[in-house]
């Protein structure tokens, strides 16, 4: 209930996603959601997440596949 842990949690999914750790990114960005989802860190996350998701989307109708 420490209310700098989800600052920690947060920064942990970043680490994760720079060492390409996808499955942990998202894993620990849901977590912090549900949990924190009125907090800063979970709106951040709320929108890293839906971020990521329209970055998909988008790099499906690109020629590479990637944007």
């Amino acid at each position: 209930d420490n209310p700098a842990r989800v600052a920690v949690l947060y920064r942990m999914a970043r680490i994760y996603k720079r060492q390409g750790n996808d499955d942990a990114w998202k894993a620990t960005l849901t977590e912090i959601v549900q949990k924190y989802p009125n907090d800063y860190y979970g709106k951040a996350a709320a929108s890293d997440l839906n971020s990521t998701g329209l970055l998909d989307d988008a790099a499906r109708y690109s020629p590479t596949g990637k944007i």
